[in-house]
């Protein structure tokens, strides 16, 4: 226990293995590859979008800062358990075919956005979603017996999160109580960030309170 607390320790545990590296590398460009996805379907929702409101110049401001990629990755066996994308796509086709019969009568039920609905639809939370409805499929009929729920009570325990941006603190917390080994993200969040990106008093990772710490790489 002792040991664990000398910075010769932590700094040791810090280091990465030539594979580590690799497998970073490829966890970002998983999460890039999410962004850039949500990127693409946020112009087709703009070109798409004639409502009042909100011009489209507006609105692809207003987006641009929320187009981040995730990408969550089992280090065991290097494969992506989930993205964001994966589980926003399925989300947004369950919106659509709400809008769509909606009494109200929207002509254009595509135009509508998971963002605009619920703020909570960040892309963070989705690739957590994303993991507990796998979890939960793989469970059906097995319960508690199911393989998948052999690694650990918590929905991303040893998972290893990559985000094109630094997450907010109401993210990063999230992170905390889904267990997450680490987090590696792109570039920081100087407005909202809660990995650091605001100051070290908002470093959910290293705050002492907390039950769970996860490892921080950028």
């Amino acid at each position: 226990f002792f040991n664990k607390r000398t910075e010769e320790y932590k700094e040791e545990e810090r280091g990465l293995s030539d594979d580590e590296v690799k497998q970073m590398k490829a966890g970002m460009k998983a999460a890039i590859a999410d962004g850039q996805a949500f990127k693409a379907m946020l112009a087709r929702n703009i070109s798409e979008d004639e409502t009042a409101g909100t011009s489209p110049v507006e609105k692809s401001q207003c987006y641009e800062a929320t187009a981040v990629g995730v990408a969550i990755v089992d280090p065991g066996t290097g494969n992506i358990v989930s993205t964001a994308g994966k589980e926003r796509k399925l989300q947004q086709r369950q919106l659509t075919a709400l809008a769509a019969g909606a009494e109200n009568g929207h002509s254009n039920a595509s135009a509508f956005m998971l963002d605009e609905v619920n703020p909570l639809f960040s892309s963070v939370i989705l690739a957590i979603q994303s993991v507990s409805r796998t979890e939960r499929k793989a469970a059906t009929g097995k319960g508690m017996d199911s393989d998948d729920f052999k690694h650990g009570q918590y929905l991303c325990t040893g998972y290893d999160v990559y985000v094109t941006k630094e997450p907010d603190v109401f993210e990063a917390m999230a992170l905390v109580h889904s267990r997450v080994r680490r987090v590696i993200f792109g570039c920081a969040n100087t407005e909202f960030g809660g990995l650091g990106g605001t100051g070290q008093d908002t470093a959910v990772y290293s705050l002492p309170g907390t039950n769970h710490h996860y490892g921080l790489y950028r």
